[in-house]
């Protein structure tokens, strides 16, 4: 019998004996590569106005975009208003040469330096998609 490379899962040939048992132990190895690894996370977080709100997200992601339940990340129509954006690792999103959201290790952090910052209101709830 042949197996596959990355997961060696089986692979007959014609002349191979079916065993229930080789789908069985292929869905379990199939099962445990993809527990937790589709690299996107979604979820909100209930904003409590302090100027420094971290989300713990038991990883560090490589991308974070953050919006409100109303789906505005950026300013809106002729303001300079700050609700969400998408950060990397070292480039964080930026209101006025301040930082509105940045990736720290285990999640993501959100700041409020005055009113024109609200991506972390308190008590309002807010989306984000993390990517692992």
């Amino acid at each position: 019998m042949e197996y596959t490379k990355n997961y060696h899962l089986n692979q007959w040939e014609p002349t191979d004996r079916v065993l229930r048992e080789d789908f069985n132990e292929d869905n379990r190895k199939i099962e445990e590569a993809l527990n937790g690894k589709n690299g996107i996370v979604l979820g909100t977080y209930i904003g409590d106005g302090a100027n420094g709100h971290t989300i713990d997200l038991g990883f560090t992601p490589v991308a974070v975009y953050i919006c409100t339940r109303g789906g505005i990340a950026g300013t809106a129509s002729g303001s300079y208003y700050c609700y969400g954006g998408l950060a990397f690792p070292d480039y964080p999103v930026i209101l006025s040469n301040k930082i509105a959201a940045e990736i720290v290790d285990g999640g993501f952090k959100v700041y409020k330096h005055s009113d024109y910052f609200r991506i972390n209101n308190t008590n309002e709830v807010y989306y984000y998609i993390a990517f692992q």
